[in-house]
């Protein structure tokens, strides 16, 4: 991501991410983006503090953490605030954040259906 800033505040950003997570991944990963990366998309919020994605299985939430490794994030665990959503691990570089989520977020909204 391009902008030196902890924020991310152009599209264009989260649109590079994901391009290059898709060049290293070798499968195929089934992901909903969601939170502040899809306002900033639909142009309802200037800049977002992370990236939040939900992966349809613990299979793909792995294989995006190993392709976001392979692209230089760190995958460490979560700060006290993360624990009451269910991230265990997050993807952070340049003091941004990965946070990915496996079929479901927050007090038991499941996505997987």
């Amino acid at each position: 991501m391009i902008s030196s800033s902890n924020k991310i505040s152009r599209k264009e950003e989260v649109n590079e991410l994901f391009e290059q997570l898709g060049q290293v991944l070798e499968e195929r990963v089934e992901a909903l983006l969601i939170g502040g990366a899809v306002m900033l998309e639909l142009e309802l919020k200037d800049a977002t503090k992370d990236i939040d994605v939900v992966c349809r299985s613990e299979g793909d939430k792995e294989r995006l953490l190993a392709a976001a490794k392979a692209l230089g994030f760190e995958i460490v665990g979560p700060e006290k605030r993360h624990e009451r959503l269910g991230v265990k691990r997050l993807a952070v570089k340049g003091g941004r954040n990965l946070d990915v989520f496996a079929r479901r977020i927050d007090i038991g909204k499941d996505y997987s259906k």
